[in-house]
């Protein structure tokens, strides 16, 4: 990337100022989750020829966490804008299938032994088993929904038109500097 290193710089801050942003949100938005946090990166891709750009990466279910997903019965929060779509290129707003049962509750063991909810008890103050706390977490997802945090798409539009300046001026500057007027002017 020789051909444009004030570019290059200039997309590397703005790719670690929309982490420490992204990071901040989902902080903020009560959804924090270090694995989900811890696999957000991002690389500043490209070559001599072509202009560099950045490219974000996370774990899989960073775009439901970020958008929100429809519930089946009681409709929570979505974020639903075409750019957050467009971002995680879902064609349009997630939403769990009523006609499945639920999400498969195994997929929740881990996160209620991070949660320490072992040792719940029901109305009754009896003790409620782990597999049918996973069951009873794992309908009322499927019911309610996931609701949206914008951790990330809305923090990229932020730092995208507080950027947009920046990059202008590092791209003019890489085109002066590249400009060797003897090949082009005789």
């Amino acid at each position: 990337m020789a051909g444009f290193p004030k570019l290059t710089q200039a997309l590397q801050s703005f790719a670690r100022k929309q982490i420490i942003d992204a990071r901040s949100y989902l902080e903020g938005a009560g959804k924090y989750d270090s694995s989900l946090a811890d696999s957000l990166t991002y690389e500043v891709q490209g070559t001599e020829k072509f202009k560099p750009k950045v490219k974000f990466t996370m774990n899989y279910y960073g775009g439901f966490v970020d958008t929100g997903v429809r519930g089946t019965k009681n409709k929570t929060f979505q974020l639903n804008s075409p750019f957050a779509n467009d971002l995680y290129k879902f064609k349009r707003q997630p939403a769990f299938n009523p006609s499945n049962k639920s999400i498969p509750p195994n997929v929740l063991d881990k996160w209620i032994v991070k949660k320490n909810l072992l040792g719940i008890r029901d109305k009754k103050g009896k003790f409620i088993s782990r597999s049918s706390l996973k069951w009873l977490i794992a309908v009322s997802i499927h019911r309610k929904g996931l609701s949206a945090s914008g951790f990330f798409s809305v923090p990229l539009q932020y730092n995208i038109d507080e950027f947009n300046s920046v990059f202008e001026d590092a791209l003019a500057e890489d085109l002066i500097n590249n400009l060797k007027p003897s090949k082009y002017f005789v």
